[in-house]
C-alpha cells in the first residue's frame, strides 16, 4: 500500500505516536511542546512585557524632563569645589599588570594604589610617601614613583616662586 505523508501541522499525530506541535516558530519549523520549552517561553513573554512598561515608563519619564527643561533650574550654593578634587582609584580587578613596570600581580606580588593618580603598581613603583594637600592629605601617604618626582618638583617650584616674590617685595621697599 502506498504511503501517504502529511505534514505535522495538519496532522494530529506524527508517526512516533506523539501530539503534533501546537505552533511553528519564526522559520515555520513545528516546534515541539515540551513543559520547559513552555515555561520558557511564559518567562520571555513576561519579560518582554516588563521591558514595554518600562520603556514606557522611561518615554514618560522623559518627556516630563523635557517639560521642565523650559522652567528655570533652581539656584545652586555658592560652593568652591576647588580644594574638593578626588582621585578616582583604578579597581583591583582591572589591573592585572603595574601601570609603571609592567609586572604581573599574583599572590606575591600585591596592587599598591598611588593616592595622588589612583593608578595600580607593584611594591617597587610605589612605596614612597609624602603628603597631598591639594586633596586635604596633610599626612605622608603612598604614592608612585612618577607622581613623587611630580610633587617634589611641583613642591619646589612653588617654594622658590615664594621666594622670589619675597626677594622681589624686600627690593622694592
Amino acid at each position: 500500500a502506498p504511503s501517504i505523508f502529511l505534514l505535522p501541522s495538519h496532522s494530529s499525530a506524527s508517526s512516533s505516536g506523539s501530539p503534533a506541535p501546537a505552533h511553528l516558530d519564526d522559520d515555520g519549523l513545528p516546534v515541539a511542546v515540551d513543559a520547559v520549552q513552555q515555561r520558557l517561553r511564559q518567562i520571555e513573554a513576561s519579560y518582554k512585557q516588563e521591558v514595554e512598561v518600562l520603556r514606557r515608563q522611561v518615554r514618560q519619564l522623559q518627556l516630563k524632563l523635557e517639560s521642565k527643561q523650559f522652567c528655570t533650574p533652581p539656584s545652586e550654593p555658592d560652593v568652591d569645589y576647588e580644594d574638593d578634587i578626588v582621585t578616582r582609584w583604578v579597581p583591583d580587578h582591572m589591573a592585572s599588570h603595574c601601570f609603571n613596570c609592567d609586572c604581573e600581580f599574583w599572590i606575591a606580588k600585591r596592587r599598591h594604589h598611588c593616592r595622588n593618580c589612583g593608578n595600580v603598581f607593584c611594591k617597587d613603583c610605589c612605596h614612597l610617601k609624602l603628603p597631598i594637600p591639594d586633596q586635604q592629605l596633610y599626612d605622608p601617604v603612598l604614592v608612585c614613583t612618577p607622581c613623587h618626582d611630580l610633587l617634589l618638583e611641583s613642591r619646589t617650584r612653588e617654594l622658590r616662586s615664594q621666594q622670589l616674590k619675597k626677594a622681589i617685595a624686600t627690593a622694592s621697599s
